[in-house]
């Protein structure tokens, strides 16, 4: 995908972070991926996780944001995360990252 997803209901924005994913008893470390980013969900290049599999997010901002979710679906590049119980001041949080990650990506197009 290049640029912003701006035609979708709910926009999306192409995110480059460092994630930490727990699931269970495990954990994936991913190092500065690429995943699309909106305030109701994320896409990761993660593998080894099932539909409906509940997950910790951790993102490493300067300002750690830790989120849940549920795997809602599963390619073979990656698994779709819908946030799930987000607290308001975690909503808020997404809200400002995708308003400041988004104005970068156009730039960057």
């Amino acid at each position: 995908m290049e640029g912003p997803a701006l035609h979708r209901s709910i926009p999306r924005t192409m995110l480059n972070a460092t994630i930490d994913l727990r699931f269970g008893r495990k954990k994936i470390h991913l190092h500065r991926v690429t995943g699309n980013l909106s305030p109701r969900g994320v896409y990761l290049p993660a593998k080894g996780l099932k539909v409906s599999a509940p997950v910790r997010i951790k993102f490493a901002f300067a300002k750690p944001l830790e989120v849940e979710g549920v795997v809602r679906f599963v390619r073979p590049d990656g698994i779709g995360v819908e946030f799930t119980g987000l607290s308001q001041q975690a909503h808020h949080r997404l809200d400002d990252l995708i308003a400041w990650l988004v104005p970068r990506e156009i730039l960057a197009s």
